[in-house]
């Protein structure tokens, strides 16, 4: 909601950072130690394991917002 008024969207795009990116080291960090939990990520049916796929997705979203925390 946010990111839709242009009056918080720059804290919409520092909020969305820094979420995904949280979330992105305590995937990163179970990936590490060598978990791989499975999750219904996006509302699949069948659970999946959590993996780098999931790692890369988090940089695809985090583009836009950080775009958007440059622009201002």
């Amino acid at each position: 909601i946010l990111l839709l008024v242009p009056a918080t969207d720059w804290w919409g795009g520092v909020l969305a950072l820094c979420l995904l990116a949280a979330f992105s080291v305590a995937v990163a960090v179970s990936l590490d130690q060598g978990r791989a939990p499975t999750c219904h990520c996006f509302g699949r049916i069948a659970p999946a394991k959590v993996g780098a796929p999931l790692l890369v997705r988090n940089v695809a979203l985090a583009v836009p917002a950080l775009l958007i925390v440059i622009a201002g």
